[in-house]
């Protein structure tokens, strides 16, 4: 007699998981099926005394690599095998930042410094020749940079949400600054300074920029007009699964790649609907800096900088290197850990839970799920993120 009387209330319980189940399937469905840890794979592994994070690839698939601490660049090929290509002169207490290649043998590196080192560089001779070409304001932090078709480079200042241009003669002017390009000036990070524009790639027709900010968790386009300048900036897309981007590319298809040091993932942005996924991430990622394509578009190359071993901010050593992803296995996955942006440290700071979505309209389907079964869903799990952080390039 009991057991009849609770059988409706068994019946609602069973009817309730259905509708969770039906709703998550429902969910599942309109963001697309699982997918697999992509096919990361380390081409080459580091020294624990050398931090990669430029990253540059010829037009002939020569892979040129800019170790951050040192100072060198390694020449990498397709296959793996690396040697040294060239040394910057780094001051004490400078660092080698982005790279952008002309050719296999010529190339120009960013070097960030508290003197007149501070500035451009040109490596030509097959790395015998290295000279200064371009001398950066002392107090801007230059991070990255893009070669357009006329030879005029395009600097990225993370501290002060600018763009340089540099001529080919060596002259330098700020093409564009405007507060989307800023990290967060009312309170920064662990490093002490904002962290704002960081990577810059050309967009498919060369007629604009695109910059990631790192705590503004955003893309900007910038428009190159007819005369050169600099256009109304404007937001690509502004997402907490962009939260601590770094490097930027472009992809063949105008898809904007970007390597999220501060989640250990890499994200694809489309510009023409804003739409934000992560395609890759892992435990084989660690700080994932400059992503770069080989010219045939088949390969997304990423340089391992392990930034929180550098930064002094996690114990060593560290574990650096420069890893190969097919390009096909990039594809949107679920469990991308995200938070809240414009917490002045770049999404690095851990917070005690995180929510492991693939977009948020998933996140809503699920909820709709678990308001027709009349419950309350709650999915929160714990997720190994760093211990503290912060996300410089």
């Amino acid at each position: 007699m009991s057991s009849y009387r609770h059988r409706p209330r068994m019946q609602n319980r069973l009817m309730g998981l259905a509708a969770i189940i039906g709703g998550v399937m429902i969910a599942l469905t309109a963001v697309g099926p699982l997918a697999a840890e992509p096919q990361a794979r380390e081409l080459v592994a580091f020294s624990p005394s050398q931090f990669p994070e430029g990253l540059t690839v010829a037009p002939d698939g020569t892979i040129l690599v800019g170790i951050l601490s040192t100072g060198e660049i390694m020449r990498v090929t397709p296959r793996g095998t690396a040697s040294k290509f060239a040394q910057i002169p780094l001051p004490k207490g400078g660092i080698l930042v982005g790279l952008a290649a002309v050719d296999s043998t010529n190339l120009y590196a960013l070097v960030f410094s508290n003197d007149e080192s501070n500035g451009v560089w040109s490596v030509s001779q097959h790395g015998m020749k290295v000279v200064q070409v371009a001398k950066l304001p002392v107090g801007a932090l230059p991070n990255d940079l893009v070669l357009d078709r006329l030879g005029r480079l395009f600097i990225t200042d993370t501290i002060g949400g600018r763009v340089f241009r540099v001529q080919t003669s060596g002259a330098v002017e700020t093409w564009a600054q405007d507060r989307l390009l800023l990290g967060n000036v009312a309170a920064p990070g662990p490093l002490g300074f904002p962290l704002g524009a960081n990577g810059v790639a050309l967009a498919p027709g060369g007629d604009s920029l695109y910059v990631g900010v790192s705590e503004g968790a955003r893309i900007v386009r910038i428009p190159i007009r007819a005369d050169g300048s600099a256009g109304p900036l404007a937001v690509v897309a502004e997402n907490p699964a962009l939260d601590g981007a770094d490097g930027i590319v472009v992809g063949p298809n105008g898809t904007i790649y970007v390597a999220v040091n501060a989640q250990n993932q890499i994200v694809a942005v489309d510009p023409a609907t804003a739409r934000v996924d992560v395609v890759a991430s892992g435990s084989i990622f660690r700080f994932p800096a400059g992503p770069r394509f080989s010219p045939d578009f088949k390969t997304l190359y990423v340089t391992n900088f392990d930034g929180l071993v550098f930064f002094g901010l996690a114990p060593g050593p560290g574990k650096t290197g420069l890893l190969a992803i097919d390009f096909d296995a990039l594809a949107p996955q679920l469990a991308a850990a995200i938070r809240p942006p414009r917490t002045g440290d770049a999404g690095l700071v851990p917070s005690s839970r995180t929510v492991s979505i693939s977009t948020l309209g998933a996140l809503v389907a699920l909820a709709g799920a678990v308001v027709v079964s009349g419950g309350v869903f709650a999915a929160r799990r714990r997720h190994d993120e760093i211990d503290r952080s912060a996300a410089l390039l």
